[in-house]
């Protein structure tokens, strides 16, 4: 990816206004692998903000992982997914009110369903827009920011996926450009 990944995008862009952004992401992780190192992860971050007088804000790009189907079963119900995006906030907002989230990407699902290295393993875009529509209505009933990115990397699936399943430099960059514009909206950059 010839400028990186959309969060590298957004620290580019950000570095020109002397914050710090940090990417915490780890791939294959869903919601409940995020809980267990959520807290660790925020904690030393949040003394820094504080002690530098920085913002803190959080910015989610989770649940793609929690929709897959293993063997025909969802990897995270969306029960579950629900219960641990509502632990992922009320932890969030013990750090910061600073909290948007990312709707889930689409994928192609002609190479995802099933992925070609596992054929145990399914993503499908019907479980996705489920998936969403559970982080959406979380996010309002917690009055959160959802930063919308799903149809616009649908409509260019074939063009913004490099595997089916993962961003290439295009879809990164769209989604940059979204984040970048959710933010500067919010005025948490300029």
């Amino acid at each position: 990816m010839d400028q990186g990944g959309w969060v590298n995008r957004i620290a580019s862009y950000i570095r020109k206004e002397n914050d710090v952004i940090y990417n915490c992401g780890v791939s294959g992780d869903t919601t409940a692998d995020l809980l267990k190192r959520f807290n660790t992860e925020c904690e030393a971050r949040a003394k820094e903000a504080i002690e530098y007088k920085e913002q803190f804000v959080l910015v989610f790009s989770i649940g793609l992982n929690d929709s897959y189907l293993l063997d025909g079963k969802p990897k995270i119900t969306e029960k579950q997914f629900e219960t641990n995006l509502n632990k992922l906030i009320a932890t969030a907002k013990s750090y910061t009110k600073k909290i948007f989230f990312i709707e889930i990407s689409p994928v192609n699902e002609l190479e995802t369903s099933p992925i070609r290295d596992n054929k145990h393993v399914a993503y499908r875009n019907s479980r996705i827009v489920k998936y969403n529509e559970i982080l959406d209505r979380v996010c309002k009933k917690n009055n959160l920011k959802i930063i919308p990115v799903y149809n616009t990397l649908r409509k260019g699936r074939n063009g913004v996926l490099y595997d089916g399943l993962h961003l290439n430099s295009k879809g990164h960059k769209i989604m940059a450009d979204a984040v970048k514009k959710a933010l500067i909206k919010e005025k948490i950059i300029s």
